[in-house]
């Protein structure tokens, strides 16, 4: 930081070459570290694309996944009911 190496850029992520991270604006930037900050977005911004249907080595299909979320879903609901009454966003 002391050198001035450091940049802050405010942008979504298109997607991440070899020692480059590429912007939604087209932008491409050179770097060895990327840190993110992803403010006030319950999602991220990065999609993680051609990995197949194990996605990123999860040793469950999209079927089973949609079935454990379900049961992960009523254990907490039934711990912690006030959970279900969810406001609207």
């Amino acid at each position: 930081m002391k050198q001035g190496k450091v940049r802050v850029h405010i942008d979504n992520i298109d997607h991440l070459e070899s020692k480059k991270i590429v912007l939604s604006s087209g932008q491409a930037l050179d770097a060895d570290v990327l840190i993110c900050s992803t403010g006030w977005k319950k999602e991220s911004s990065l999609k993680f694309a051609g990995l197949g249907d194990k996605q990123l080595g999860l040793p469950y299909y999209h079927e089973e996944k949609e079935e454990l979320n379900k049961e992960a879903d009523a254990q907490v609901l039934a711990m912690f009911p006030r959970l279900k009454d969810q406001p609207d966003l």
